[in-house]
C-alpha cells in the first residue's frame, strides 16, 4: 500500500508545480501588459506553456475537450499577441 501512495503522490506533485510555474508566468505576462511592455508580455505567456497546467502524462487524444480548448485558446492569444508586436 505504501508503494500506491508514494507512486500517486509523486505523480501529484510535478502536476502541481507545473500550475504553479504556469500560473506565475501567466501572472507575469499580465503584469508586463499592464506596465505597456508587450514584448516581455508576449515572452512570459510563451514560456507558461512550457509548464503545461494539466496531467503531462495524459496523451492530446486523450485529454477531455476543455483542457484542449484552454490549450488552444492560450495559442491563438499568444498569436494574436505575437501579431501585434509586430505591426
Amino acid at each position: 500500500m505504501t508503494a500506491t501512495k508514494s507512486s500517486s503522490r509523486s505523480q501529484s506533485t510535478p502536476v502541481l508545480i507545473n500550475r504553479l510555474v504556469y500560473g506565475g508566468f501567466v501572472i507575469l505576462s499580465i503584469y508586463f501588459l499592464l506596465q505597456n511592455d508587450p514584448a516581455n508580455a508576449l515572452v512570459n505567456l510563451g514560456i507558461a506553456l512550457v509548464a503545461d497546467p494539466f496531467n503531462p502524462s495524459v496523451s492530446w487524444k486523450d485529454r477531455p475537450f476543455w483542457q484542449r480548448a484552454w490549450l488552444v485558446v492560450h495559442l491563438l492569444v499568444l498569436l494574436t499577441m505575437l501579431l501585434f508586436t509586430w505591426f
